[in-house]
């Protein structure tokens, strides 16, 4: 492979089958930022195994959970973290990716001590600094897991829009019987895990045996935070990420041993600032008419700064800029959500395309 890596950008992170503790040798392979070991009190085995970097409008925190049992290493890397967040204000997604997964499904490391551990230190960080979405490793399955309100454990169901169920419960390959989705993370974090890209796989527990864990994981009502797809193909998988500033589009592939890839999954993250300042439009203070629509749409009783109008699918299909007016037109026969932004201030509505 190395014609393909030594010509492509890599984001490495530390797994356990990484430990090469002696040597270094995860450092000897990749060229890391190592400004988190120069400069925390509690360092890393290996160098450039904790790192950020901001691509297009996300704050990217790599993390390595393996060296966890060290003396003040939670303590170290969330100072950090907090440091990294503080640094890049501008950004709309703040998404951390690591190995050792915080939330699981699987038979092989749902009870994991550690697991547990991190998930103690990790989760009021997490929330502190509203981490959007998590991009997990380890458990070779596939999971959408939330979002997840770190403070409680428990699902934001208010989050969780657009899920297809295509099937009874239980099946291997989908166990909750469901798909797709548009997950908005305002208020918690998304947890995703797209099992793995060789054939090693792990088993996906039911609500029975994740409820006699009980015990071992300490989540009271796991199965309820399996919001999406979550199953074992038994293929080689990978994901395309699609990010923007309105939403993360996650397409998952299952790939045959002619190497032929199959779309298995595929689900959108949005983050609507739904604040104090948040209103669905009242007939008393704001309108959208007409609706039904056939030409054109008009705010009245705000002045606009932004109007856009989504898909009920999630998809930005047109904005206009400081007006108060836009032409539907040209737009298919059907149902749109209209977002309209006025100073700090956010309003939405439904109309119908005529």
């Amino acid at each position: 492979m190395q014609d393909v890596w030594m010509h492509k950008p890599l984001v490495p992170v530390q797994g356990n089958h990484d430990r090469s503790v002696r040597d270094g040798n995860f450092a000897k392979h990749f060229n890391t930022d190592n400004s988190f070991n120069e400069n925390s009190p509690t360092k890393t085995a290996m160098n450039g195994t904790v790192y950020s970097f901001v691509y297009g409008d996300a704050l990217f925190l790599a993390i390595n959970y393996e060296d966890y049992s060290a003396d003040g290493y939670f303590d170290a890397l969330k100072a950090w973290m907090r440091e990294q967040v503080k640094a890049h204000p501008e950004v709309k997604w703040r998404i951390a990716t690591y190995h050792k997964n915080m939330f699981t499904g699987s038979n092989s490391h749902q009870d994991d001590v550690d697991g547990k551990v991190v998930r103690a230190a990790m989760l009021p960080i997490f929330d502190e600094l509203k981490i959007d979405l998590a991009l997990q490793r380890h458990d070779h399955i596939y999971e959408v897991i939330g979002p997840v309100s770190n403070t409680s454990k428990t699902l934001v169901s208010s989050g969780v829009q657009n899920v297809e169920v295509v099937g009874q419960p239980g099946a291997r390959e989908n166990m909750t019987g469901k798909k797709g989705g548009v997950f908005n993370v305002k208020d918690g974090t998304l947890y995703f895990l797209n099992n793995s890209a060789g054939k090693k796989k792990y088993e996906p527990r039911n609500e029975a045996a994740m409820l006699a864990s009980l015990d071992k994981h300490e989540v009271t009502n796991y199965w309820g935070l399996f919001s999406g797809k979550f199953g074992q193909t038994g293929e080689p998988t990978f994901s395309r990420v699609n990010l923007s500033t309105d939403k993360i589009e996650i397409e998952t592939y299952t790939v045959n041993d002619l190497g032929e890839p199959s779309l298995f999954d595929s689900f959108t993250v949005v983050k609507d600032n739904a604040t104090a300042n948040t209103s669905v439009l009242k007939s008393a203070q704001v309108t959208v008419a007409p609706n039904p629509a056939s030409d054109m749409i008009r705010i009245d009783g705000v002045t606009a700064d932004k109007v856009q109008l989504f898909s009920m699918d999630g998809d930005l299909v047109k904005m206009e800029r400081s007006s108060n007016e836009m032409n539907v037109s040209a737009l298919p026969v059907g149902m749109y959500v209209v977002k309209i932004t006025s100073g700090n201030d956010l309003y939405f509505s439904k109309v119908m395309k005529k």
